[in-house]
């Protein structure tokens, strides 16, 4: 069996986990680069061929090469830890297709910094359209991934709440509804009054659903338009994290707001009420607010 064949079968396997999406976009590299080569061939020295040629290759971004831009280390780390994932399946005794993976040194990565000036936001919304502002800020506000926020429906919105569960762990993640992002969602409830649309989606351009190609491009625009270098759409969750820690926030609300799992014997002890989670202030405090 050819590691393209067995990478189909662990993609059927894995079809139903919360990251699927992102291994299925991880094979494609792997099964064009090392398909061709039978399980038992995949050793170390291939590996790190692997490594040496996805490293040299250039970003690629909606459908064009962006030249001087290389695939970064956390890229090429997360393909090879999802081939060593499908390889270990594969040497499972239940399945017995090749021997155990080869240990594989991790590339190093460049930390990244995830920050953003008042500045440069208010730069950022000057440079986007009205439904690219609205995403911006509900990003800003909610920590809530780019995804789930093209797929939010008004369902999972109520009463100061966006209730759902994230996509890539699977957690219930609560936020409350802050007044900025609340102006928002009313502006985007009195455009869905006038044109509805059949999915029930919060965030749509002109009563629409918004591809997420679209979206990434239209931010990239704005990013550069702003002068803001390095900064990505997900960064929102870093800076409204480190936002609420900032305001005060405690640390069991914020960590529901982010959509993490609480660990611990604190996790097991602490059931916080969506009446909990929307309280914007603590006892004795001043007001806190997600903003």
């Amino acid at each position: 069996m050819t590691l393209s064949q067995w990478l189909d079968q662990y993609l059927e396997l894995v079809k139903t986990t919360p990251s699927y999406s992102t291994k299925k976009s991880q094979c494609a590299h792997l099964k064009r680069l090392l398909g061709h080569l039978p399980l038992a061939e995949v050793s170390k020295v291939r590996i790190m061929e692997y490594k040496n040629l996805r490293g040299a290759e250039c970003l690629v971004r909606h459908g064009k090469k962006i030249e001087g831009k290389k695939i970064k280390g956390a890229t090429v780390n997360g393909e090879v830890s999802c081939l060593l994932a499908a390889l270990n399946l594969a040497a499972d005794p239940s399945v017995g297709l090749c021997e155990a993976p080869p240990r594989v040194k991790k590339e190093r990565e460049m930390a990244r910094a995830k920050t953003i000036t008042d500045a440069q936001y208010k730069a950022l919304l000057d440079c986007s359209e009205r439904w690219l502002q609205r995403i911006i800020i509900a990003a800003n506000e909610s920590a809530i991934d780019r995804g789930v926020l093209l797929r939010l429906t008004w369902d999972y919105v109520h009463d100061g709440l966006i209730a759902l569960d994230r996509d890539k762990t699977g957690v219930e993640q609560r936020v409350g509804i802050s007044p900025a992002l609340s102006e928002v969602l009313n502006e985007l409830r009195a455009e869905y009054r006038k044109i509805p649309n059949t999915g029930k989606l919060v965030f749509t351009r002109a009563g629409k659903a918004i591809p997420k190609a679209t979206l990434r491009y239209a931010f990239d625009k704005a990013v550069s338009d702003a002068k803001v270098e390095g900064f990505q759409l997900r960064d929102f969750r870093h800076v409204a994290r480190t936002r609420w820690a900032d305001a005060g926030l405690p640390f069991e609300v914020a960590e529901k707001g982010m959509g993490h799992k609480i660990r611990g014997v604190s996790g097991v002890y602490i059931n916080l009420s969506n009446t909990q989670i929307k309280r914007r202030c603590l006892p004795g405090r001043k007001m806190l607010t997600w903003c």
